[in-house]
């Protein structure tokens, strides 16, 4: 008897736990999947997943959830310490390779069937529909990166507003937390140098001809924001028509006396420009 009552205890205290995981969460009150979006997405946690195309850099990740919680778009250190790299709140997917992860935001059921078909997994039904703009964001970021070079990706990503963009940088694993080196953006066939300054300060010298000077622990990302019509303007170069340019990013890194020369690159960016960019996301190729 007394078994028998446990154990209708603890089946009592499961179906609770299991019903507020459904229900309103503390502190949020955004977009959740449904019942059955909310199922699939916590059916792929504990998994192991082997990255086929190297995307990710190759390697097997692990599927967490990340609970309903502050969390970057994409890249960005596998340990919570650094919550102030969070954009935004709410339920996430986190791959996670020793100090590297990789965050989804699964707010809706299109989230969830699009982290499915991203993972190459199969389709489950009754669970469909257009993935977020942030579920959107964090693909593009991911898939804008080149090669890594000393420990180090780059990529470039179209933001919503006309002649946006953002370059992604990502400290893979290298040795070196602090690079420095000069950066020029390809826009057609015109050079615009880049400068960069992370973490910000206020420098004696503004950094100019494309000055690059940039610290990121082990598994860091960053996401920096650039202008495009306003780096033309200030270079005396005519505005972007509309239709599609190609950007391309190249960060020449400076290297000690004796070492190869090492460029960091970023796949090219089809950048939109006119009525179709309107909240438009480009993973660039």
């Amino acid at each position: 008897m007394h078994r028998h009552s446990l154990r209708s205890l603890c089946s009592l205290l499961l179906a609770a736990a299991a019903a507020a995981q459904q229900g309103p969460v503390p502190g949020y009150d955004g977009p959740m999947p449904s019942e059955a979006g909310e199922a699939a997405a916590r059916a792929l946690v504990g998994q192991k997943w082997e990255d086929p195309d190297g995307r990710l850099g190759g390697g097997t990740w692990r599927i967490e959830h990340g609970g309903v919680t502050p969390h970057p778009l994409g890249p960005g250190p596998a340990t919570r310490i650094e919550m102030r790299t969070a954009e935004t709140k709410g339920p996430n997917l986190r791959l996670v390779r020793e100090q590297l992860a990789v965050s989804f935001p699964i707010t809706t059921d299109g989230d969830v069937a699009a982290m499915l078909r991203w993972l190459g997994k199969p389709a489950v039904a009754g669970v469909a529909g257009e993935a977020s703009a942030n579920w959107q964001l964090a693909a593009a970021r991911i898939e804008a990166l080149g090669p890594a070079v000393h420990g180090w990706r780059a990529g470039l990503c179209q933001r919503g507003k006309p002649g946006q963009i953002e370059v992604v940088l990502w400290n893979v694993g290298g040795t070196r937390a602090h690079v420095t080196g000069r950066a020029t953006l390809t826009v057609g066939a015109t050079s615009l140098p880049l400068p960069m300054r992370w973490p910000k300060s206020k420098p004696r010298q503004v950094p100019t001809q494309g000055e690059c000077m940039l610290q990121l622990e082990h598994g860091s990302a960053l996401y920096y924001p650039a202008d495009v019509g306003g780096m033309l303007a200030a270079n005396g170069k005519p505005a972007l028509a509309d239709g599609v340019h190609e950007l391309e990013l190249a960060l020449r890194l400076d290297v000690a006396e004796g070492e190869a020369a090492a460029e960091l690159r970023s796949k090219k960016l089809q950048l939109t420009v006119g009525a179709a960019a309107s909240g438009k996301q480009s993973p660039g190729k």
